[in-house]
């Protein structure tokens, strides 16, 4: 069964896990990706309160892929960019999964 993968489509904005999963999804050709960029937000960090009312984020880590790829500040660029609303996205999808459907014998 194809798997299907959205982002940022409409109001809703994706990062930091859900990245990392479109990521290595798409680059074990686990699932296509309908939408548009992400918007490259994979950086492991921690913030620190500061008495000054500031906060100190430090981050501590990246995200690769397993074959090596960073998405920091880049993106994950969708198989398929869809621009548009929600809907439009899912009907590229379900356009997509029509083609690609194995038939029953």
């Amino acid at each position: 069964m194809p798997g299907i993968g959205r982002h940022n489509a409409g109001r809703f904005r994706t990062g930091s896990a859900s990245e990392a999963m479109a990521a290595i999804m798409k680059e074990t050709r686990r699932a296509r990706l309908f939408g548009s960029t992400t918007a490259g937000a994979m950086l492991a960090s921690r913030m620190f309160p500061m008495p000054d009312g500031y906060v100190l984020r430090l981050a501590f880590a990246d995200f690769r892929t397993p074959g090596g790829a960073v998405a920091e500040e880049v993106g994950v660029v969708p198989d398929q960019q869809v621009r548009g609303n929600e809907e439009a996205v899912l009907q590229a999808a379900t356009r997509w999964l029509t083609r690609t459907r194995p038939t029953s014998r």
